[in-house]
C-alpha cells in the first residue's frame, strides 16, 4: 500500500514537474522569437533594408538576386518531368513578345509542336524573323482573350519600352510617364482555334503573359480545359490584374476543383493550398496550376537543383 502510494506521488509530482517545464519552454521560445524580431527590424532600420522586400523576393515575388531564372528552372526541371509520358508534346505561348518563352520550350523539348500569339505587330514582325525556319511553330498576330472581338492594343513609343503592351491604357499610365501609341488588335478565344489549328485541342501546357488579362483567356479556353488534356497553366500575376480586377480568388473559382497552385520561386515551387486572401499580392510574380493527379506525383520531391 505504502509503494502504490509512492508510486502515485511520483507519478504527480513528475506530471507536475512536466508541466511545469513546459511553461518554462514555451514562454522562452516566445520572449525568443520576439528578442529576434526586435533584432532583425533594428538591424534592418539601421541598415535600410526593406523588410517587406526581402519578404516578396523569398516568396518569389519579383526576381531574386543572383537573379535566378526561375521560368527556366520550371521548364527545364519541373515540365519535362511531368510531361514525360506525353507523346506529342503541344504548347500554346500567349503573350509570346520576344519569344523568349518559345525559344525555352524548344530548347528542352524534341519537336514540340507550339502555338504562338502576339498581339503587336512590331513584336510579330520580329517573331517571324526569329521563327521562320521552324515549322513546328506557329505564330498568330491577335491577342487571346474571352471572345472574338476588335480591340486597341497600347504600347510604349520608346524602343527599351515597346515590348510592354496592354490592352488596358491606365495600366500603362500607372507603370510609366512615357508615351503610348495604340493599334487596332483582333482578340479571339481559344476555343475557337481548333478550326484553323487541328492539334490545339491537345495543347498539355499553356503559359501565359497577358498583363491582366489572363483569366479572360482561361475563359476563353473552357472547353479545351474540360477536356483534361490541360496538364499545366503558368500565368503571371501582378498590377495589371488591379485594372482588369482579375482576383486570383478568380483563378481559384475557374480552376481550383482539378488544378493545385503553385508559386514559383528560387527554390522551386510553393505550394499555396486552397484559397487564401493573404496570396492576392499584386507585385510580378508567376503562378503554376497543376493538375491534381500529377501534382501530387511530382511536386512534394521538387526543387531546384543547383
Amino acid at each position: 500500500m505504502i509503494k502504490m502510494t509512492l508510486i502515485f506521488r511520483m507519478k504527480n509530482i513528475y506530471r507536475k514537474l512536466n508541466k511545469v517545464l513546459r511553461s518554462i519552454y514555451y514562454k522562452f521560445s516566445f520572449y525568443s522569437k520576439k528578442a529576434k524580431e526586435k533584432l532583425i527590424i533594428f538591424l534592418a532600420t539601421s541598415d535600410n533594408i526593406d523588410l517587406q522586400w526581402l519578404w516578396y523576393l523569398e516568396q518569389g515575388y519579383h526576381q531574386r538576386p543572383p537573379y535566378v531564372d526561375y521560368e527556366h528552372n520550371m521548364v527545364s526541371q519541373f515540365l519535362k518531368k511531368i510531361l514525360a509520358n506525353v507523346d506529342k508534346k503541344v504548347f500554346i505561348d500567349g503573350g509570346c513578345n520576344t519569344g523568349m518563352y518559345t525559344k525555352l520550350l524548344l530548347d528542352n523539348f524534341e519537336n514540340p509542336e507550339i502555338y504562338c500569339f502576339e498581339p503587336s505587330p512590331i513584336l510579330f514582325k520580329n517573331l517571324n524573323l526569329q521563327f521562320q525556319n521552324k515549322s513546328n511553330v506557329f505564330l498568330s498576330n491577335f491577342a487571346l482573350g474571352e471572345k472574338r472581338e476588335t480591340a486597341k492594343l497600347f504600347s510604349y513609343l520608346s524602343k527599351e519600352l515597346h515590348e510592354h503592351g496592354s490592352i488596358n491604357k491606365n495600366f500603362l499610365n500607372y507603370q510609366s510617364d512615357n508615351e503610348i501609341e495604340s493599334y487596332d488588335c483582333e482578340v479571339d478565344k481559344i476555343d475557337n482555334l481548333s478550326k484553323k489549328y487541328k492539334n490545339i485541342k491537345n495543347t498539355c501546357f499553356i503559359k501565359l503573359d497577358l498583363e491582366g488579362y489572363e483569366l479572360k483567356a482561361l475563359r476563353g479556353a473552357a472547353k479545351l480545359l474540360k477536356s483534361g488534356n490541360v496538364i499545366a497553366i503558368q500565368f503571371e500575376f501582378n498590377s495589371g490584374n488591379v485594372f482588369t480586377k482579375a482576383f486570383l480568388r478568380d483563378f481559384y473559382d475557374l480552376l481550383y476543383e482539378k488544378y493545385d497552385f503553385f508559386r514559383l520561386n528560387h527554390k522551386g515551387m510553393i505550394k499555396l493550398g486552397s484559397y487564401n486572401c493573404n496570396n492576392e499580392v499584386f507585385v510580378q510574380h508567376n503562378i503554376v496550376a497543376v493538375l491534381k493527379e500529377y501534382s501530387h506525383l511530382y511536386l512534394k520531391r521538387w526543387e531546384i537543383k543547383k
